[in-house]
C-alpha cells in the first residue's frame, strides 16, 4: 500500500540516513552535539567543513552541489573510512545534521525525487536495515525504534533526555518535538503521522507532552481499509471506500465483513470514515483521528487497484439489483467489503411465481379486468400491472418489492398487454384471455365471482363435443386438426 503523494518532499537527512550504519549515525550525532563541526563555507557550490575528531586531529568534509542546485553530485571525507572503503562516515553525518539544523537554506533547492547521488559502491555501504538484519537480538546501542525508525526518530530517541516538549501541529497528526540538541540551543523536529505514532508508542509516559498529546492513544486494534456498502434509499445502494476503526463509544449499525478469498461472513461493529475525509490522516502504517489517537493499519487483501476505485459510487434501481445479483463484483476482488446487515442476504428473484389472477367484477363491452398477482416471499406480493408500469414507463428490468428485488418476468416483457384507465388492471377481451391462457399454461387460480369465472372458462376452454354442420356441398375434405379448429370456432 502506498498512500504517499507523488510530489511529497523527501528530507535530505532522511535520504542520507538510508546509506549510513546505525553506529556511524549515532557517533555523528554525538560529534555534532559536542560542537565539533565548524568553519562551513560554500565556494560556488563546493561546500567545505572542518570536523574535530580523534583528539586534536581535524578532518575535512566536502560536498559538491550541481550548478543547477538540484542535486548533491558527490560527498567525501578525509578520514580512512571514506577514503579507503567509500563509506559514508560519522563525520559526514555530523556535517549533514549541522546543515539540516543550522543552515537549511544551503540545501533548500534540492530535487525531492533524487536529492543526492548515493555512494558509488553501494554494495559496500551497509544501510541501517542491513546492520539490524545481521544482529538478532539488535546491537546494544539499538533502541526499540531501530528497526523502522527514520533519521529524526533516531535523533530524538538518542537525545530523549533532552526533550523539552511534545505538541501537535494544528491538532495533528504531525507531532512537534522540541529538544535541546546542543547546550543552550533548542531545535524541533516535526514527525509525520507514522513517525508520530511510533514515537508515542515508544514514549508512553512523556511528561513533557502537552495535555492534547497526553489524551491521545496508540490503539492495539488495527484499522481496516475496505469498501462500505449500504442502502442509501429504498432502491439506491452506495459503495464507499473507507477506513474502518473498531467501535468505541459511538453507536453504529452492525455490518458483515465479506472477503473474496475466504468468502467469510464475520459480524462486526465498526466506525467508518470515508477515504475522502481520511486522506490527510492516513499514513502508510497508521491512521489518525483527532482527539483520539492512532490506529495501526491492516492492508491485508487490499489490491493496488482498490486505490484507483471511485471514492464513492451509487447504484440505483436496475443497477442496484444487478450489483446485488453480481455479488458486488466490482469491489469484492479488490478489498474486504463492509456490508450493511440488511443487505447481507440479498434476494434477487429471477423467476417470480404467479400466485393468482384476480378478476374485477366490472365487465363492459366484452372486456375483462384482471389483476395477476406474484407471490414474493409469502408476505410480500406485487401485481403484474405495477411491473408493467415500471417496464413501460421507466424501462426497468427489476423492481423492488419489500426486501426483495424482482426481475420483471417475460409475461410482461414479451407481450403487449394493455392496462385499463386506472392503471391497476390488465384489460383483455376474449382473444386476450386465450393469449393469457397460452402464456401462463394450465393456470386455474382465477379469483372472482362465479358468473365471471364461468364466462372466462367459456371463452378459454374448448370441448370437442360439438356437432358441426355438413360440408358436403362445399367439396371440402378437412383433415383432423382442421375439424378441431372448426369445432373450436363454432
Amino acid at each position: 500500500m502506498n498512500t504517499t503523494p507523488k510530489n511529497s518532499k523527501i528530507n535530505i537527512l532522511e535520504f542520507f540516513y538510508e546509506y549510513v550504519t546505525e553506529d556511524d549515525w549515532l557517533e555523528g550525532l554525538d560529534i555534532y552535539q559536542a560542537g565539533k563541526v565548524h568553519d562551513i563555507g560554500n565556494y560556488e557550490g563546493l561546500v567545505s567543513s572542518q570536523v574535530s575528531a580523534m583528539g586534536t586531529r581535524k578532518l575535512e568534509v566536502r560536498l559538491k552541489i550541481h550548478p543547477n542546485g538540484k542535486c548533491i553530485q558527490w560527498m567525501e571525507c578525509t578520514c580512512p573510512k571514506n577514503r579507503a572503503h567509500n563509506r559514508y562516515c560519522e563525520h559526514m553525518v555530523a556535517v549533514m545534521i549541522h546543515i539540516d539544523r543550522e543552515m537549511p537554506a544551503l540545501l533548500g533547492n534540492l530535487d525531492t525525487r533524487m536529492p543526492m547521488r548515493p555512494p558509488v559502491k553501494v554494495r559496500k555501504t551497509r544501510t541501517l536495515k542491513d546492520e539490524l538484519a545481521k544482529n538478532d537480538p539488535p546491537p546494544e546501542k539499538s533502541s526499540p525504534l531501530a528497526k523502522d525508525a527514520g533519521a529524526a526518530e533516531r535523533i530524538l530517541d538518542h537525545l530523549k533526555g533532552s526533550i523539552h516538549s511534545a505538541s501537535l501541529v494544528a491538532h495533528g497528526p504531525v507531532l512537534r518535538i522540541r529538544l535541546e540538541i546542543k547546550t543552550g540551543q533548542l531545535t524541533h523536529y516535526d514527525l509525520e503521522l507514522d513517525a508520530a505514532a511510533k514515537f508515542l508508542l515508544s514514549h508512553p509516559d512523556l511528561k513533557s507532552a502537552s495535555a492534547e498529546v497526553k489524551r491521545l492513544k496508540v490503539f492495539p486494534d488495527k484499522a481496516l481499509l475496505g469498501t462500505r456498502i449500504y442502502a442509501l434509499e429504498e432502491e439506491k445502494i452506495q459503495a464507499e471506500r473507507v477506513v474502518a476503526i473498531p467501535k468505541t463509544d459511538t453507536p453504529v449499525d452492525p455490518y458483515i465483513i465479506l472477503t473474496d478469498k475466504e468468502k467469510s461472513e464475520v459480524r462486526c461493529d465498526y466506525e467508518f470514515i470515508p477515504i475522502k475525509m481520511a486522506n490527510k490522516s492516513l499514513g502508510k502504517e497508521f491512521f489518525f483521528v483527532t482527539e483520539r489517537g492512532y490506529w495501526p493499519i491492516s492492508s491485508e487483501n487490499i489490491s493496488a487497484e482498490w486505490h484507483d476505485l471511485p471514492l464513492k459510487k451509487t447504484f440505483k434501481e436496475d443497477a442496484a439489483a444487478e450489483f446485488l445479483r453480481s455479488g458486488f463484483k466490482e469491489f469484492i476482488h479488490e478489498a474486504p467489503i463492509f456490508l450493511e446487515e440488511q443487505l447481507s442476504s440479498p434476494n434477487v428473484m429471477e423467476a417470480p411465481t404467479l400466485s393468482e389472477i384476480k378478476v374485477d367484477s366490472r365487465l363492459s363491452d366484452g372486456w375483462f379486468r384482471l389483476d395477476p398477482i406474484y407471490d414474493i416471499t409469502g408476505s410480500s406480493k406485487i401485481s403484474l400491472a405495477a411491473m408493467m408500469q415500471h417496464f413501460k414507463l421507466k424501462k426497468r428490468r427489476y423492481v423492488k418489492a419489500g426486501k426483495s428485488w424482482i426481475k420483471i418476468p417475460e409475461l410482461v416483457t414479451d407481450h403487449d398487454w394493455q392496462l385499463d384507465e386506472s392503471g391497476q388492471f390488465l384489460q383483455v377481451d376474449a382473444l386476450g384471455l386465450m393469449r393469457l391462457r397460452a402464456a401462463v399454461g394450465d393456470f386455474d387460480r382465477f379469483v372472482g365471482s362465479i358468473a365471471l369465472l364461468n364466462q372466462i372458462r367459456s371463452k378459454t376452454e374448448f370441448s370437442p363435443e360439438v356437432d358441426p354442420p355438413s360440408l358436403a356441398h362445399t367439396k371440402l375434405n378437412l383433415r383432423g386438426y382442421q375439424e378441431n379448429g372448426l369445432k373450436w370456432l363454432l
